[in-house]
């Protein structure tokens, strides 16, 4: 067997030159992992994917994390909306839906194997990675709906995963740049692990771990790299029997602590069965050559897991019905409509006759590593003004107006991901008090109780979610969706 089978990698770009091939050729790891920047059209997509195939075999992994909402990779698929947003329309049969039509036009460029849904319970309001990448802050809800859509995503023979083990839920930091730490104690985790221990039960396909330290699980590991969290509470308690992957070991959270070899090697021994050792060429031989070290007595029940998965979901690229195409467009538009929600108690809406202004931040400072950058002001713009064709649009920043609104009525978008600044919330604030003023919430839902404001909420900046918002706005329709569990007043404390 090949050790190195059980690493996958990330690759520079959309295509690859003869020093990628010789890499891969010489140590034929188990897949990739793909990102935006290797996606410049869906022919080059599956043109390259069938490359690698050639160069790694038919069984390796093409892997990708097309969530939905903020995190998605192929721009010209039909783009899927948010966990959170499937929540707010609260149908398992259109997560069930959403699920299969993802897979199927990532199946049709080479992809069988997609890091989602994620089953975190978040149940921390300033949690700053996952929000509506989660399906709420109750664990029946997370259950239910994140189920669903694995369970369409396997359906259409695309290996679905559940993340982040045991619940990157309520974490205060970004593993992406640091390493959270949980205090939590056991009844509070016992919470985190319902959607898993579910997961397991219903033979997800495969699990990915977060790199977090849950002190009442491991004291001085995170869990990527734990023996207890992954072999003995995931393998041993829960009883799962999947595909285990580590999180990106080019993540700052243990980047920062461990070599790209150390770290391969400590994943595996903990007890994953793949390793994301992402990062330039040379950091990837390293983690080849780590794995190298571990030995076949370690490796071989792994490569049999791998191996088993592979032949579950075996690569079947081929077309894209454009009927079919239509039809998953169509179904994502109708979860965006009936996933905008009113927050607090609506003011009359604008009327076409009203001089109207639309706020939008100036800069939104996202984490590049998992969320795509969307010009959510100018888009939504864009829309709105078909509906009102006089409408003003005016930047902020920092508490501070580009110019002054010239308006009988704001409205006021957060259009990121991040915390609000305090300067902001006391902006929205002072010009609540001078003129109508209705608060959008495109992207991150808990600005709307962080803003205490009457407000609409669309759980993204997808082309979707903001033409759903748009007609609510013009009064054509009622926001139809329901607050998920954490963004209920009671649950946000809110009066």
């Amino acid at each position: 067997m090949d050790p190195e089978r059980s690493l996958l990698i990330d690759l520079p770009g959309p295509e690859l030159d003869a020093a990628w091939r010789a890499h891969l050729r010489r140590y034929r790891f188990g897949g990739v992992c793909l990102f935006r920047r290797n996606v410049s059209s869906r022919a080059q997509l599956a043109a390259l994917t069938g490359e690698v195939r050639s160069l790694l075999g038919q069984g390796a992994w093409i892997a990708i994390d097309h969530e939905g909402g903020a995190v998605w990779r192929v721009a010209d698929l039909p783009h899927p909306p948010a966990a959170m947003a499937l929540a707010a329309a609260g149908s398992a049969e259109w997560a069930r839906e959403v699920g299969g039509a993802v897979a199927r036009g990532l199946r049709s460029l080479g992809v069988n194997w997609n890091f989602a849904p994620v089953l975190d319970v978040n149940r921390n309001p300033d949690n700053p990675v996952i929000a509506e990448r989660s399906f709420g802050a109750d664990p029946a809800e997370v259950i239910r709906l994140g189920l669903a859509f694995a369970e369409g995503s396997e359906r259409e023979g695309v290996m679905a995963t559940a993340k982040h083990f045991p619940g990157h839920g309520n974490t205060h930091t970004d593993s992406h740049l640091e390493l959270p730490a949980l205090e939590d104690g056991l009844e509070q985790l016992a919470l985190d692990l319902l959607p898993f221990r579910a997961a397991a039960r219903a033979g997800i396909g495969a699990v990915m771990t977060a790199h977090i330290l849950t002190r009442q699980l491991d004291p001085e590991l995170p869990a990527t790299l734990s023996h207890r969290v992954l072999t003995e509470l995931l393998r041993g308690q829960i009883g799962y029997l999947g595909l285990v992957v580590s999180d990106s070991l080019q993540m700052r959270a243990i980047s920062d602590r461990f070599s790209p070899g150390e770290a391969v090697r400590r994943t595996l021994l903990a007890g994953a069965d793949l390793a994301l050792a992402l990062g330039p060429m040379e950091a990837q031989a390293e983690a080849a050559e780590a794995a190298r070290s571990l030995g076949e007595a370690l490796l071989a029940p792994k490569a049999e897991r791998a191996a088993a998965a592979a032949r579950r979901f075996p690569a079947r690229p081929g077309g894209y019905p454009a009927a079919q195409e239509q039809a998953d467009r169509a179904l994502f538009l109708e979860v965006a409509r009936a996933a905008v929600t009113a927050w607090g108690s609506l003011p009359p809406l604008p009327s076409p006759g009203q001089r109207l202004a639309l706020l939008v931040p100036e800069i939104s400072g996202e984490t590049a590593e998992i969320f795509e950058p969307s010009p959510a002001g100018l888009r939504l713009h864009a829309l709105l003004r078909a509906y009102f064709p006089g409408l003003q649009l005016v930047g902020y920043q920092a508490g501070r107006l580009r110019s002054e609104p010239l308006a009988d009525y704001l409205l006021f978008a957060t259009t990121g991901h991040a915390a609000l600044p305090a300067a902001d919330l006391a902006l929205a604030h002072r010009l609540a008090e001078q003129r109508p003023l209705l608060h959008l919430a495109v992207w991150n839902p808990y600005h709307a109780p962080r803003l205490g404001l009457p407000a609409l909420i669309s759980y993204g900046a997808d082309p979707y979610s903001l033409q759903a918002l748009a007609e609510v706005v013009s009064a054509g329709r009622r926001p139809e969706g329901r607050l998920p569990s954490g963004l209920r007043p009671a649950d946000a404390g809110e009066a």
